[in-house]
C-alpha cells in the first residue's frame, strides 16, 4: 500500500477494530469494567498507527514540511518482519504499557540510545566512551515509590473510594462544600493506583535498559524516555493544560502525532473524541473527555484575561497560583470522576448532587470573557529557532533529529 495513504487506512481500521472489541466487552460484561485483553489491544493500537504516520512522514514528505515532533518520528526506512513483532510484542511493555515510539525502540535495540561522552585519559588525550549509565538508582527510587502508592491504595482507598460520591448517602446527602471535598479527596487517593501501574512499568523498562533519554544540564543521566506521567508536574500544576501534559503523556503524544496536529479545525475536541473512543464506549468516557476540553477552554480564557491583573507583585503571583491550582484540581476531579461512574445513571445523580455547580461556572466563564488572539504562526517559528539555539550553543548537550548527542564530561566538572 502507498505510504502517502496508508496512515488513513490503518488508523481507520485499527480503531474500527478496537471500537469492536470495546463493544463486544461492553455487551457481554455489562456495568463490569474489564481490562484483561484490552489493554494490551489499546496499546499495540498506539504502537501501529504511531508506526504508520511515522512511515508516512518519512518517505512522502520532506523534512521542512514536518513539525518537530513529526521529524523526530519520521521514519525514512520500512521495518521488517522481525523488527516490527518485535515491536508491536516486546514483553516490558506488552501488558499495561507506557508505549515506546518505533525510532525510541529502534534506538534501544542497536545500542543509538546511548549518548557518548568524553573523559580525559592519563595523558590527556580526549576518549569517547560510548557506555549505558547505572541505572539502579532510577530503578530503586521508581520501586519505592510504586509501593508507597500500593500501601495507600490498601488503606486509604477503601475508606474513600470514588464510587462514595453515589453511594455514601453521608456524602450524596451533605452539603456542597462537603461534597467538592469528599470528591477531591477521593479522586486524590484514587490516582494512586494509575501512579502504581504506570511508574512500576516504568521501573522495568528501565531495568531492561529502555528509557534511557540522555543527560540533563548536569551531566546527570535521564532515565525518563518511556515515562508515561510526571508526578510532580501533575500535582503542582495550576492549569488543566499542563495538568494534562503530566498525565498518560506518551498517550498524548501519541493523540498529538495522530491528530491535534493533523486536523485542520477543531483540533482539541477531535483530540478528545479519538481519545474517548481508545478509551471505549462507555458514556463516562465521553462525559469525562468533552468535559475537558470544555474546562480546558474555560481555563484558556482564565488564564488570558485575568491572570495579567496578579502579576504586579510576587505575593500576587503566588495567590493566583494557589486559586489556580484548587480551581484546577478540583475542576480535574469534577469532569474525570465519570470516568470511574461508567453509567449515565450514576453520573446524573452525581452531576445532580453537584447542581452542576462546576459546569454552571465554567459556561459563565466561557461566555463572559472576551477571546484573546493567540500568537501568530511567526512568533511561535521564532520562538522554536530560540529554543533551538539554546539547546544546541553555549557547551551543552547537543541534541540531533533521534534525540541523541553527545556531552562533553568537561562540562561536568
Amino acid at each position: 500500500m502507498s505510504p502517502r495513504v496508508m496512515h488513513k487506512f490503518v488508523l481507520t481500521f485499527a480503531i474500527v477494530y478496537m471500537s469492536a472489541v470495546h463493544i463486544s466487552q461492553q455487551v457481554k460484561n455489562v456495568n463490569i469494567y474489564l481490562m484483561d485483553h484490552i489493554g494490551p489491544m489499546m496499546v499495540m493500537t498506539e504502537k501501529v498507527t504511531s508506526l504508520a504516520f511515522s512511515l508516512h512522514d518519512g518517505l512522502t514528505k520532506d523534512d521542512n514540511e514536518l513539525s518537530p515532533l513529526q521529524k523526530k518520528m519520521a521514519t525514512k526506512k520500512m521495518p521488517t518482519i522481525l523488527e516490527y513483532c518485535s515491536y508491536i510484542f516486546y514483553f516490558q511493555a506488552l501488558v499495561v504499557g507506557p508505549v515506546c515510539f518505533y525510532n525510541n525502540y529502534i534506538d534501544f535495540i542497536e545500542g543509538r540510545h546511548i549518548v557518548p561522552y568524553v573523559i580525559k585519559s592519563k595523558d590527556g588525550k580526549d576518549i569517547v566512551v560510548h557506555k549505558e549509565p547505572p541505572v539502579w538508582k532510577a530503578v530503586l527510587g521508581k520501586l519505592l515509590f510504586s509501593v508507597a502508592m500500593v500501601t495507600i491504595m490498601i488503606t486509604l482507598i477503601p475508606r474513600y473510594p470514588l464510587m462514595g460520591n453515589v453511594y455514601n448517602p453521608e456524602v450524596f446527602n451533605g452539603s456542597l462544600l462537603y461534597k467538592l471535598f469528599y470528591l477531591w479527596l477521593s479522586v486524590e487517593i484514587g490516582k494512586s493506583k494509575y501512579f502504581y501501574a504506570w511508574i512500576f512499568a516504568d521501573a522495568m523498562n528501565n531495568a531492561s535498559g529502555l528509557g534511557f533519554n540522555g543527560y540533563d544540564d548536569k551531566g546527570n543521566p535521564k532515565w525518563d524516555l518511556v515515562t508515561n506521567v510526571d508526578v510532580k508536574g501533575f500535582e503542582t500544576a495550576t492549569s488543566l493544560k499542563v495538568l494534562i501534559d503530566c498525565w498518560n503523556k506518551q498517550t498524548n503524544i501519541w493523540l498529538r502525532y495522530v491528530c491535534y496536529d493533523r486536523v485542520p479545525f477543531q483540533r482539541m475536541m477531535f483530540t478528545f473524541i479519538l481519545s474517548s473512543i481508545w478509551h471505549g464506549f462507555y458514556p463516562g468516557y465521553f462525559w469525562t473527555f468533552i468535559q475537558g476540553a470544555y474546562f480546558t477552554a474555560a481555563g484558556r480564557k482564565v488564564r488570558q484575561n485575568i491572570r495579567p491583573y496578579f502579576q504586579g507583585s510576587r505575593k500576587m503571583q503566588v495567590f493566583y497560583d494557589i486559586l489556580t491550582w484548587c480551581g484546577t484540581h478540583m475542576s480535574l476531579a469534577y469532569f474525570i470522576l465519570p470516568f470511574t461512574l461508567l453509567q449515565n445513571g450514576l453520573i446524573f445523580d452525581f452531576f445532580w448532587s453537584m447542581y452542576f455547580s462546576l459546569t454552571i461556572v465554567v459556561t459563565v466563564l466561557l461566555l463572559c470573557l472576551p477571546v484573546k488572539k493567540r500568537p501568530t504562526k511567526k512568533v511561535s517559528e521564532d520562538m522554536n529557532v530560540i529554543e533551538d539555539a539554546k539547546a544546541s550553543g553555549n557547551g551543552h548537550l547537543v541534541v540531533n533529529g533521534n534525540g541523541n548527542g553527545t556531552w562533553d564530561a568537561k562540562k561536568r566538572q
